[in-house]
């Protein structure tokens, strides 16, 4: 049986975090807003700050058998009006990892994680509006598209238009 485990990542993780984004940044680059070579430029130091730091900015990896397949970044708003506001970021499993549900587990750990912050009340992501597997995945976990971002990415000369989607976090709690 392969051993799965997810965990918050720390600057120790930062080698490994940094190959599998850009793997994830090559695979797909039309599911996330970096570029690869917006994400060559960045020092591995800056990448390792970035994860030592938690609030405003979690980072989880899941690993099999010991090697980092999956990733997902939960990034709360720090205005103060939009504080009880949070962005589920980068979801990326390796293709060698697919089949697993880990995107799911990867979202659920952050879901979770959130819904301990009594603070915060909404997570939001967005999801190519090609992207149909996705959205059906997020939708079947709560999420509901709620807007619709025309050209929201430009990839070479193709442009991408994303499902902006949201759940409600304490659903029990009125307004």
């Amino acid at each position: 049986m392969t051993q799965l485990m997810i965990r918050l990542l720390d600057e120790t993780d930062a080698q490994e975090y940094y190959h599998l984004r850009m793997e994830g940044l090559q695979n797909h680059p039309e599911n996330f807003a970096k570029s690869v070579d917006e994400w060559q430029q960045r020092e591995l130091t800056e990448v390792a700050e970035e994860l030592e730091e938690k609030d405003p900015n979690w980072t989880w990896g899941a690993f099999l058998e010991g090697e980092m397949v999956g990733i997902v970044t939960l990034a709360r708003n720090t205005s103060e009006k939009e504080s009880h506001k949070a962005w589920i970021k980068s979801v990326y499993v390796s293709p060698k990892a697919r089949g697993q549900r880990l995107g799911v587990k990867l979202v659920e750990t952050t879901v979770e994680f959130a819904e301990k912050h009594e603070d915060l009340w909404q997570l939001f992501l967005v999801v190519a509006k090609k992207n149909d597997p996705a959205r059906t995945l997020y939708e079947k976990m709560g999420f509901e598209v709620i807007g619709e971002a025309q050209h929201s990415l430009k990839v070479g000369e193709q442009y991408i238009d994303e499902y902006i989607m949201r759940r409600e976090l304490h659903l029990e709690r009125t307004s």
